[in-house]
């Protein structure tokens, strides 16, 4: 997944809002589409040995927050 360069969605949504022009759902329909995709990568990650990375997506509003990894305070029980 490549990085691109821009404006963060949330500057866009309070541009658009300001001006009083709004994203059409087709467009909102595909970023959400290219997003989802993105989410589901990040989360099959795997390392060298085959285990799951454990990569967790952040609060969503924590600006500027990083993914993280997963963990366990306890162990898993079947």
């Amino acid at each position: 997944m490549e990085s691109v360069a821009g404006l963060p969605l949330n500057t866009l949504l309070s541009v658009a809002q300001a001006r009083d022009r709004y994203f059409s759902e087709a467009f909102i329909l595909y970023g959400s589409a290219e997003v989802a995709v993105a989410l589901a990568c990040v989360h099959a990650r795997m390392d060298d040995a085959s285990f799951a990375l454990g990569i967790v997506n952040p609060v969503a509003t924590e600006p500027g927050a990083a993914p993280r990894r997963r963990t366990l305070t306890k162990p898993l029980t079947a």
